[in-house]
């Protein structure tokens, strides 16, 4: 032999006509093209690892030189090792219909929360109807974890079994069928083609073949309909992050585990995601427990990566050097952490972007172009804003649907969306392009300008509880714009958007929120202003902008801080009487003027306010500001003043059909006509209230007539009802950050529970909205408060200090009607207590003290 024919070629061509095969028929079994056999044997081309292993097979190589075979093939050993092996006639000839031996393989871990997927896919497949049936579903969503599992629960259904065929690493879809064939553990024979061998072999076979991992290989999917139509026992179930798109396919998308939605204490780690993550957390760190604290953090996780089980299995594997709440904050900051060195997990599975990298190169040019303008929303987002923003028509948004990078919320709007992690991938693919990413923000931020603005237009009137539905699902969206305007100082956007902005945060009861948002616009505006620039509407914008921060963190309790930004509005309002603001301006400080006990002061604001309104001809803003105008006269015991306002009130509301004006207008009457004792009106009144606020999903208002109408329960004896009422009206303050309210519904549910005898309990609530009160600069509420505890006092018989207290609430000039009346009452009962002397003595105390002196010792209680 000459050293020229000493090659990997030239041994592979004198293998094959010993075994009396044909280029043409080499190719066929392999399942390649002849040009590539004739590529190969003349040493242009090496073998891929996948047709190495098809050669060593139909070449006739024993078993246990396989592995020596390849690595010739692979260059990673001399050919001349091959010249050992024994000769073809030496092996025994494989039959054509070897015994049937698919094995599936065993999973490593068990699968968790997946009980109810596993009973409807298993129910589809009872149906005969259905001979192909996809998992669907982003990467890392657990599809061939699933998958899996049903082969194994359906392994002993089908006569002969089910198979699992891995197509991970089949480069092209001409080598499905080799694929399939060495799953089965079938054998090529003879000149018949490939696939007629392999369909002839599966004609009478009564089974289940798992195909994972098609989404790479659709161009030639048609094959699986014809082997359906050779093969009428067989079904088939796939895993693809796209649908198949035959006329045979049925689809079943898998989504995330469920997440925890609340700290229910008991159920939390009985939730699927949490259950995942504790399950890997201990394998990874066997000591691994997790406690009470822990549970906010552990709900941000699951709730960040949408109980993604390969994200959570991911994250855990972190719990061996950081705690749960370092972990979230990780995951949040950057998705590369959620990421795993461990060897036996697939390439494509040890990190988040591998995973979406996978699905990123399967999309066309076009469609990473759509889906970078997409990365913009947040929150989902409708058709229209879609094509507005992102130029994608329904055709590209069905295709990224498909792809399992988009999912179809359907209503309410209809509604696309992404999972978060992927908005987070594709996001970082557009931030690599920085002028197309500013365009697509700018896009973004003029489209939603342009929409807050029209649903301004509409939200005074009949339509109001719809457009607040629309404006709450684009919240993440209308930040994230409000944001961006803010950046820019895009001062006309900013402007038309702010009112709209300012009313949901303020119907939502969003403090917060809010409050940031309106914070962030005025110091860029300020520090512009510092800087030198110059816009004509700054002053304008900015005193706007104040009036609305102003009166959230009002209710956030920030009372000085309050004042100042609305204060400070006024200045800059003050010249323009036709801006609407300037008058929201004068009611914000109007209530908190009230709040703090200046009564002279905020009824002068109200009556200007009232004037203001009439004289711009604002409707709503008319109802309101008689409304409070009404609330003023009320606290102060007016009640058939604040009757007539609140009654003028609710009629201007009904006039331009506001649903919200009504329904708090009704809420503020219904207490009114509670005041003059006419119960069952104030009963009709409140009840109309609530359902409107609850149908608007306002939650201020709803904490209010919850409130209202457990102060009636309460006039009525039924106080296990008012009780009951009014702590749900304070939790819901409470979870809102309401400190004004909640230090109000506090205090009304300690006088319930002085009246049900629960003195302790009575203590810690007047005592918690005494604190807040104070806090707050709130002296109404802590002067009833005070009158309180004096009651309480006075039931455990410690007179003079009940006396004391009972005195300094009733002559305090911030004290309203209703403290007043309590007041007096227990002091004129306590007077007959006490001589003279001690008399002189307690009211020259209570007349000496300050208001801080007097809350520090009913706090030391």
């Amino acid at each position: 032999m000459s050293t020229m024919d000493y090659s990997f070629g030239s041994w592979v061509r004198r293998r094959r006509k010993a075994l009396d095969l044909t280029q043409q028929e080499l190719a066929q079994r392999v399942g390649c093209s002849l040009s590539l056999i004739f590529k190969i044997e003349s040493d242009q081309r090496r073998p891929s690892r996948q047709i190495a292993e098809l050669f060593a097979e139909h070449l006739k190589i024993p078993l246990d030189q396989r592995d020596l075979f390849l690595k010739v093939a692979r260059q990673e050993k001399g050919v001349d090792r091959l010249e050992a092996l024994p000769s073809p006639s030496e092996v025994k000839p494989a039959s054509v219909t070897q015994p049937l031996q698919p094995s599936l393989p065993l999973p490593l871990t068990s699968i968790v929360g997946r009980e109810h997927e596993l009973r409807a896919i298993i129910r589809q497949f009872q149906d005969p109807a259905c001979r192909l049936l996809t998992l669907t579903g982003p990467g890392g969503v657990g599809k061939t974890r699933l998958a899996l599992e049903v082969a194994h629960h359906l392994s002993q259904v089908f006569e002969d079994g089910v198979c699992f065929v891995s197509l991970t690493g089949t480069a092209a879809p001409e080598f499905v069928t080799p694929a399939l064939a060495d799953a089965l553990c079938f054998s090529f024979s003879g000149m018949t083609p490939l696939k007629a061998q392999l369909f002839n072999f599966l004609e009478e076979k009564q089974m289940l073949i798992v195909l994972d991992n098609l989404e790479h290989l659709l161009n030639g999917i048609e094959l699986l309909d014809e082997l359906l139509r050779q093969a009428p026992n067989v079904k088939l179930l796939a895993t693809s992050r796209e649908q198949l798109n035959l006329r045979a396919e049925w689809a079943f998308e898998v989504e995330g585990l469920p997440v925890p939605s609340h700290m229910e204490l008991e159920y939390f780690e009985s939730n699927s995601a949490v259950a995942l993550f504790l399950q890997r957390a201990k394998q990874a760190k066997f000591d691994f427990v997790l406690s009470v604290d822990d549970y906010p953090d552990m709900k941000r996780i699951c709730q960040f990566v949408e109980g993604l089980p390969l994200a959570l299995e991911l994250a855990a594997t972190w719990v061996r050097m950081l705690s749960v709440r370092e972990i979230a904050h990780e995951i949040e900051r950057n998705m590369d952490f959620l990421t795993t060195t461990a060897r036996d997990v697939p390439q494509r599975h040890r990190s988040i972007r591998a995973v979406f990298d996978h699905s990123w190169a399967l999309l066309t040019d076009e469609e990473q172009g759509i889906l970078r303008q997409l990365a913009v929303f947040s929150g989902g987002f409708t058709r229209e804003a879609a094509e507005q923003v992102a130029g994608a028509t329904i055709s590209h948004l069905s295709a990224l649907v498909d792809k399992s990078l988009l999912r179809y919320t359907g209503m309410p709007a209809g509604r696309y969306g992404f999972h978060e992690l992927i908005r987070q991938y594709v996001d970082l693919k557009a931030q690599d392009n920085p002028e197309e990413h500013d365009q697509m923000h700018e896009r973004h931020a003029s489209y939603f300008a342009y929409r807050l603005q029209q649903w301004e237009n509409k939200l005074q009137g009949a339509q109001q509880q719809e457009i607040l539905t629309q404006i709450s699902l684009e919240i993440d969206n209308i930040r994230s714009a409000w944001d961006w305007m803010v950046t820019h100082r895009q001062t006309d956007s900013l402007q038309q958007s702010l009112m709209i902005l300012f009313v949901l945060h303020d119907i939502r009861n969003w403090l917060h929120q809010g409050s940031t948002l309106f914070e962030k616009a005025i110091a860029a505006l300020q520090s512009g202003a510092q800087a030198g620039e110059e816009y004509d509407a700054n002053p304008i914008l900015l005193g706007e902008l104040m009036a609305c921060q102003g009166h959230l963190c009002w209710h956030l309790g920030q009372t000085q801080k309050a004042r100042r930004l609305l204060q400070r509005s006024l200045q800059l309002l003050g010249s323009n009487r036709n801006r609407p603001m300037l008058a929201e301006a004068l009611l914000y400080l109007s209530l908190l003027e009230h709040w703090q006990g200046n009564y002279p002061a905020a009824r002068q604001l109200a009556e200007e306010c009232v004037v203001l309104n009439r004289e711009q001809g604002r409707v709503s803003g008319l109802g309101y500001a008689l409304s409070n105008l009404g609330l003023i006269c009320l606290t102060q015991g007016e009640h058939e003043t604040a009757y007539a306002c609140l009654q003028e009130s609710v009629a201007v509301m009904r006039s331009i059909g506001h649903p919200r004006g009504i329904a708090i207008n009704l809420i503020r009457l219904g207490l009114a006509v509670l005041r003059l004792g006419r119960f069952s009106e104030a009963q009709m009144l409140l009840e109309e209230g609530l359902e409107t606020t609850q149908r608007l999903h306002d939650r201020w208002g709803i904490g209010n007539a919850l409130n209202y109408l457990g102060l009636l329960a309460f006039e009525r004896s039924d106080f296990a009802r008012a009780e009951a009422l009014i702590r749900e009206s304070a939790a819901l303050f409470r979870e809102d950050g309401d400190q004004i309210m909640l230090a109000a519904t506090l205090t009304d549910l300690g006088y319930i529970l002085t009246e049900r005898n629960m003195e302790p309990e009575a203590w810690q609530s007047f005592r918690e909205a005494l604190k807040i009160a104070q806090h707050s600069g709130a002296l109404p509420i802590a002067l009833y408060g005070l009158a309180g505890i004096a009651a309480l006092q006075a039931k455990e018989k410690l007179t003079k200090q009940a006396f004391e207290l009972a005195t300094y609430s009733w002559e305090h000039s911030s004290s309203n009607w209703q403290t007043k009346d309590r007041a007096g009452r227990l002091r004129a009962e306590l007077k007959t207590q006490l001589r003279p002397r001690q008399l002189e003595a307690v009211e020259a105390r209570a007349g000496n003290k300050s208001f801080e002196d007097i809350v520090e010792e009913a706090l030391e209680l």
